[in-house]
């Protein structure tokens, strides 16, 4: 059994795909390869396969985590062989076999782009103007929280007719999605389109603002 992480890219008409109908994606495409995944025991054996931090429906990401557990250990022609039998806009990028814990995931490194004629000033400013208080979904039902303290740092640029905001979302508890960021910028500026915002993942780090592969 050989435990191993994939990094992966999820664009183009891939960011429609589900977190279910992915790892359904996933085991046919293992399979298809030819590369044997460990299995469960029992009666009903499935697959240990799992993807980390799902990203909603509609966004992109240059570094999703993919953890499986393979029969052999892999050599360097894994990558081609996936990308052979990847749909169009899945890209497996990297793998490697020392992985770090789950739960070292700290922060997300997120970018969001909408059209505008604003040119991003008064956006420059969300993170100061005072708490930002929005409904989250939590084990016990919805709570209000406050974004502000689970964004560490942010950048706005104007590309052409965009702007461009790239943000470090909390990962840990409390979990800051971007469909939250993305709610928490539209009830703050009501007259951007941030409810439309194109959406994608840059990188996953941890408490130290460091990669996390």
């Amino acid at each position: 059994m050989a435990k191993t992480r994939f990094i992966y890219a999820k664009r183009g008409v891939a960011k429609y795909i589900s977190h279910l109908d992915l790892m359904n994606v996933w085991r046919r495409t293992f399979n298809r390869a030819g590369i044997a995944l460990t299995h469960s025991e029992g009666f009903n054996p499935h697959p240990y396969l799992s993807v980390a931090l799902p990203l909603p429906v509609g966004a992109e990401s240059h570094c999703e985590i993919l953890d499986v557990k393979l029969e052999a250990s892999p050599d360097d022609s894994i990558l081609d062989k996936l990308n052979a039998t990847l749909p169009p806009g899945l890209q497996a990028l990297s793998y490697t076999q020392e992985l770090r814990p789950i739960k070292d995931i700290a922060w997300t490194k997120v970018e969001l782009r909408i059209k505008s004629a604003d040119n991003g000033d008064k956006l420059a400013q969300f993170l100061t103007n005072g708490a930002v208080n929005i409904e989250k979904k939590s084990k016990s039902g919805m709570k209000t929280i406050d974004i502000v303290p689970h964004i560490a740092q942010s950048d706005v640029q104007a590309d052409g007719e965009e702007i461009v905001y790239t943000v470090l979302l909390r990962a840990s508890e409390p979990l800051i999605s971007p469909t939250l960021l993305c709610q928490a910028l539209a009830q703050t500026y009501p007259d951007m389109g941030w409810g439309s915002a194109a959406v994608t993942r840059l990188a996953v780090l941890d408490g130290a603002f460091l990669l996390l592969q």
